[in-house]
């Protein structure tokens, strides 16, 4: 039986040998800033993996006083060519409103070049990755039994606000063009094939939650939700079909255990003609969607498809080939858990997870179907407080019932998604640093 995990946080340092490379960098990166100037101050370790770590750093002013906050990344292993990547991607994508954005000091601030180091600067999102916050949703669900009833924390996210990550993680790469805005809203061209910029590595780590406040008068897609950033790019390829096929499975056979694409998974398939494209970014945001919807995920070596039987939206049925475990099918084939979920969001997280790129929806669609279940939240919404306005002009005692921390309800009124913001998205969550002892010590003992 397919074994499906919570996500957890890690409680424990465990001194590996990802963690002695990431240990060298992170002293590369305090040595090299103490060399080059007095006008930053090293705050923490935010993180760490195979390739490397990210600090926590604060720009200083003349008196000495913080300015702003930011992150470096530092590669385990100089001149790794997925560091340099990222680096171009970076450049690539500036002022592209979904994804991860550089830093850049105030000129002079450095002795050297920033370009010389072997770092990365980008914005510091205090709220961390998409991970910590299906993390926390996890914990409640685990603490509330032992709490009074009225510390409980909502144990789900709203579908107000996965219809808005699914948009937010829709964004598809923009061209690079000189004179863009200071925030490049990206957008789908109708009957224009986008650029073939494959990411390879989307997963929960890799989605990182921006402050609300810089978005809280923008577009009703950020109201109560704030933008959601795709980072990490030293695995993106600009997919080329004409390489030769021992370069397609070097370039494609990568990325994290259980976030690879059904045409990663097997070199016949990473060989086919059109086997990368928009359809593996789909794939991965419908895996990230299930992530968020179910808090679950897998590696299980026993995970394969699924046929399941799907209305489509033009209301034809479909047999459906699908990696998205207890979402769609027959009644005993759907978690009891995932059912309290509209169809329609569920049919379209098993669709982006198709097995076959031509069962997953295109970009075109994907755009449509989410924007008109955006609408039709906010207008049940709209309309449901009308109608207790309206009752409660005639019974000022009328009151609405409590929220169910458990189950979204079939209308989610505004007072829901405010409970959700206030208790995960308002404020930066405190998060401890199981290494924070390990990381100044000479040795590993």
């Amino acid at each position: 039986m397919l074994e499906l995990w919570p996500f957890v946080r890690t409680r424990q340092a465990q001194v590996t040998d990802d963690f002695e490379g990431a240990r060298q960098a992170y002293r590369y990166t305090v040595s090299f800033f103490n060399q080059t100037t007095r006008s930053v101050r090293f705050q923490r370790v935010l993180g760490f993996g195979g390739s490397g770590v990210v600090t926590l750093w604060s720009e200083l002013d003349s008196t000495g006083q913080r300015v702003r906050d930011f992150a470096v990344k530092s590669p385990s292993v100089l001149d790794d060519p997925s560091f340099e990547a990222e680096r171009s991607w970076l450049d690539t994508f500036e002022t592209a409103e979904h994804f991860v954005q550089p830093f850049w000091l105030p000129e002079n601030t450095l002795d050297v070049p920033s370009e010389d180091a072997q770092m990365l600067m980008m914005e510091y999102y205090a709220r961390y990755e998409l991970h910590e916050l299906l993390v926390r949703i996890s914990e409640s669900i685990s603490n509330n039994p032992t709490i009074p009833d009225g510390e409980r924390k909502m144990e789900y996210i709203p579908s107000r606000v996965l219809w808005r990550l699914f948009l937010c993680r829709l964004a598809y790469p923009p061209p690079y063009y000189d004179g863009r805005p200071d925030t490049y809203r990206e957008v789908i061209i109708p009957d224009q094939e986008p650029e073939l910029n494959i990411h390879f590595d989307m997963h929960p780590f890799n989605v990182f939650i921006a402050d609300p406040n810089d978005s809280w008068n923008d577009v009703p897609e950020h109201w109560l939700v704030p933008r959601f950033k795709l980072g990490d790019f030293g695995l993106t390829s600009a997919w080329d079909p004409n390489l030769d096929d021992a370069t397609k499975i070097a370039v494609a056979n990568v990325g994290k255990p259980g976030y690879q694409a059904p045409e990663q998974r097997r070199r016949d398939r990473m060989v086919e003609e059109n086997a990368f494209g928009p359809h593996t970014n789909i794939w991965g945001a419908g895996w990230l969607m299930y992530n968020s919807l179910t808090l679950y995920w897998t590696d299980d070596d026993e995970w394969e498809p699924q046929v399941c039987p799907i209305t489509m939206p033009d209301r034809t049925s479909k047999n459906l080939n699908t990696w998205a475990p207890g979402l769609v099918g027959h009644a005993n084939l759907v978690h009891e858990r995932n059912k309290r979920y509209s169809v329609e969001l569920r049919t379209l997280i098993a669709r982006c997870m198709a097995d076959e790129q031509e069962d997953r929806p295109s970009l075109q669609e994907l755009l449509y179907i989410i924007q008109v279940n955006i609408a039709r939240g906010d207008m049940a919404a709209a309309n449901a407080q009308m109608q207790f306005e309206a009752a409660r002009q005639q019974n000022p005692t009328i009151q609405k019932p409590p929220i169910d921390i458990k189950r979204p309800p079939p209308i989610e009124d505004n007072d829901l998604l405010g409970r959700f913001f206030q208790e995960y998205l308002r404020d930066p969550p405190v998060r401890e640093d199981p290494y924070k002892g390990y990381w100044d010590q000479r040795n590993s003992s």
